[in-house]
């Protein structure tokens, strides 16, 4: 099978600073996805394309482009500047810290939950109010609310886990 045709392309701000550089196939397609999942697309204000015969071609390109021009906000393809060292030191004291939260995670997240329906009921709250005043997504507000709603969901992804574990 042919790769496809795919393009670098590569999003500037005002001041012409790179912010970032990416492949696909599909460019406005990306650009679509990156307007609502990028935090930072709105500082971009010119969208160039560079077209590849191959993925694999706009692949290697990218990476030389992130090596040597190191726009702002790509990572992979980005060079390290710590030892071996520093980095198994760092790796050790990141997961130490890492283990803390998520053993922290779900006490905080009760303690929110449980003041967010304290608030909800004393002030009459619907739904769509906390919504609009949390930022939180739908799903995650009626789980909030309903906590009978987030044992349910918990149940189904650890059943689904447990699922794709036993098959594979």
């Amino acid at each position: 099978m042919q790769s496809e045709r795919t393009a670098l392309y590569r999003l500037f701000n005002e001041a012409d600073t790179l912010l970032y550089v990416g492949v696909s196939s599909d460019p406005d397609g990306r650009w679509s996805q990156h307007q609502s999942t990028t935090p930072w697309i709105r500082e971009v204000s010119t969208r160039t394309l560079e077209w590849h015969p191959s993925r694999e071609d706009a692949l290697a390109a990218e990476g030389q482009a992130v090596r040597t021009e190191r726009p702002r906000y790509n990572v992979v393809h980005r060079p390290g500047t710590a030892t071996p060292e520093i980095q198994a030191a760092a790796e050790e004291e990141l997961r130490a810290v890492i283990a803390e939260y998520e053993a922290a995670f779900p006490r905080l997240l009760e303690a929110r939950d449980e003041g967010i329906r304290r608030i909800a009921a004393k002030r009459n709250l619907k739904q769509v109010d906390v919504i609009r005043i949390t930022g939180y997504s739908r799903e995650t507000v009626r789980q909030v609310l309903n906590p009978e709603v987030r044992a349910a969901t918990k149940k189904a992804v650890e059943e689904r886990k447990a699922a794709k574990e036993s098959r594979g």
